[in-house]
């Protein structure tokens, strides 16, 4: 809890529904005409509560950023995860649910529909992009390494 008094001690709890709206309005009012204050006084709470914030993000903030950028829950990424037991659909390297890492879940999504496909890797939703999506590119991926395979390199 980000104060030291509960909800239900507060003199805001104990205010009208007008008044309410009328200290939220004149609150609203103050942040607006104050932002460099506001700014300050956020990244010095944040500085303070290093901890809360990090897990605050990990916990809160991330999955429902990803909610909104794809469409889907926190819920729907966790059965994603669940289904695919925590591997790449494409490599089956496993993954962590950390974002920012190397061996994070990406969630691969079709850039023309917005639809979601599933969770990769990061070499391999890179991959994906890299061939722009098109099943042509990625066949014509697969023959040129196919033609090669046997081939030895000195030193290898």
């Amino acid at each position: 809890m980000r104060g030291s008094i509960s909800p239900e001690k507060s003199k805001y709890s104990q205010m009208s529904e007008e008044k309410r709206l009328k200290v939220r309005a004149a609150a609203a009012k103050w942040r607006r005409n104050n932002k460099e204050k506001v700014k300050l006084s956020l990244a010095q709470w944040r500085a303070k509560n290093r901890e809360y914030t990090k897990e605050y993000a990990k916990n809160y903030h991330r999955p429902w950023a990803i909610a909104r950028k794809y469409g889907i829950t926190p819920d729907m990424f966790e059965n994603m995860w669940e289904k695919q037991h925590g591997l790449c659909a494409i490599c089956r390297v496993s993954m962590t649910r950390t974002a920012g890492k190397s061996d994070s879940a990406h969630i691969d999504h079709d850039h023309i529909t917005g639809a979601v496909r599933d969770l990769l890797c990061q070499s391999c939703n890179h991959a994906v992009g890299h061939v722009k999506e098109k099943i042509e590119i990625a066949e014509q991926l697969v023959n040129y390494l196919s033609k090669y395979k046997d081939l030895s390199y000195a030193g290898a």
